[in-house]
């Protein structure tokens, strides 16, 4: 911004305050001339600077996101350019957040141009060497950092490196575990054979079909043991011995673990397609809002990857959460309008929950998040079934605080 337009900016973003607080700035004329007076030069974010000093001169607490930036005028506002050495533009606009996004993959392909290190695809073993958390160059005058990263491709892994220590952290985990899969894991045929003639006979017409069950959990088990070795080591493997000793782990654990797993998720999935079916037979208009509910609850808990999207801990907990489901059932007819009422009290939780985590950028889904996510189902059960047990108790008034603390 140039200079001279900045007491045209203050009273620009003052006017755009809410009607509600500019009464208190009266007179308006007055109060500009002493908020510039006592603003003092630019250091930071202007609104919050400006939202001190009305504070200080006016008495009136105002937020920074009180001020409008939408209203003001071209001439005042950033206009960013971005360009190359070439002087060819690549983008331009005044929402610095947005430019970025779209230049996100034009600058990673920069730094990593400008890094001293290959990327390479088609990984399926580590025979990366060592690698650097962080490397660094000088490139046409500017210091480069950049950060090398395993990326999970599916049916192999590509070195690439990044522009951040998050995206490093977030994409190297994926590229770990994938590596752990294609070396290091138990063989699906191997888990396969451990389902008894029982536990075949409980999946016959579920709607997850063997082989995706026992391969969720390899990946879970694999998913349990990387966790553990984070916990233990506090960092992931980015040296060759690291993923060496606990590819050594995977190794010698991961078939007992997955096994055990598979045998709890049969259980999961008899359970499951038993309420489904109940479920289907279950016509009755006035019934019809809770089946949904059911249905898309049921979903939610039993899917194809819902092993190592929940956790092998929480396969108990999945497995009551379903009990709970048909426990529901139970006592429907005959209460309809109680489960309706009991059904919009703790889908008004849900939605809220759902919105927060939708609004959330990647990799910002935080432990007390979780612990949210299945206190919500810890919900379900208190409202609808409550013999089931619950893990804690809780209630809509614990949960809507709990919701609120985070910022939901």
């Amino acid at each position: 911004l140039i200079p001279g337009r900045r007491d045209e900016l203050v009273e620009s973003l003052m006017r755009s305050l809410p009607k509600a607080l500019r009464r208190h700035l009266i007179p308006f004329g007055d109060t500009v001339d002493a908020v510039l007076d006592r603003l003092g030069p630019a250091d930071g974010r202007l609104v919050d600077r400006l939202a001190e000093t009305i504070a200080e001169v006016a008495d009136v607490s105002v937020a920074p996101a009180a001020f409008d930036t939408d209203v003001l005028p071209p001439h005042l506002r950033l206009n960013i350019v971005v360009s190359d050495d070439d002087g060819e533009v690549h983008d331009v606009g005044t929402d610095l957040a947005a430019i970025k996004t779209r230049l996100a993959d034009v600058a990673r392909a920069s730094v990593a141009a400008a890094a001293p290190i290959e990327e390479r695809r088609g990984i399926t073993s580590w025979d990366v060497g060592d690698l650097p958390t962080v490397v660094e160059s000088s490139d046409r005058g500017f210091d480069v950092r950049a950060y090398p990263t395993l990326l999970d491709v599916g049916d192999s892994v590509s070195l690439r490196v990044v522009t951040t220590p998050e995206l490093q952290a977030r994409a190297m985990r994926g590229g770990v575990r994938r590596l752990l899969l294609l070396d290091g894991a138990p063989s699906r045929s191997s888990i396969e054979r451990l389902i008894t003639t029982a536990g075949r006979q409980a999946l016959l017409g579920a709607d997850i079909e063997v082989a995706t069950l026992v391969d969720d959990c390899i990946a879970a088990a694999v998913d349990l043991l990387l966790d553990e070795y984070v916990e233990r080591i506090g960092s992931l493997p980015f040296a060759e011995r690291e993923f060496l000793d606990l590819r050594g782990d995977v190794v010698a654990k991961a078939a007992h673990r997955a096994g055990t797993a598979l045998g709890g998720a049969v259980a999961v999935v008899a359970a499951a397609n038993d309420v489904r079916r109940r479920l289907a037979e279950l016509r009755a208009p006035s019934v019809r809002p809770s089946i949904d509910d059911a249905n898309r609850h049921l979903g939610r808990l039993v899917r194809p990857g819902f092993v190592s999207a929940h956790g092998v801990e929480r396969l108990d907990d999945v497995a009551r959460y379903v009990r709970g489901i048909a426990h529901r059932l139970d006592h429907l007819a005959g209460a309809a309008d109680r489960d309706l009422e009991r059904m919009n009290e703790v889908r008004r939780l849900e939605d809220r929950f759902e919105r927060y985590v939708d609004a959330l950028p990647p990799g910002a889904v935080t432990g007390d998040v979780v612990e949210v996510r299945w206190l919500l189902e810890e919900l379900r059960i208190q409202l609808f079934a409550q013999p089931v047990g619950t893990r804690v108790r809780t209630s809509p008034i614990k949960v809507a605080r709990r919701l609120t603390t985070l910022g939901a």
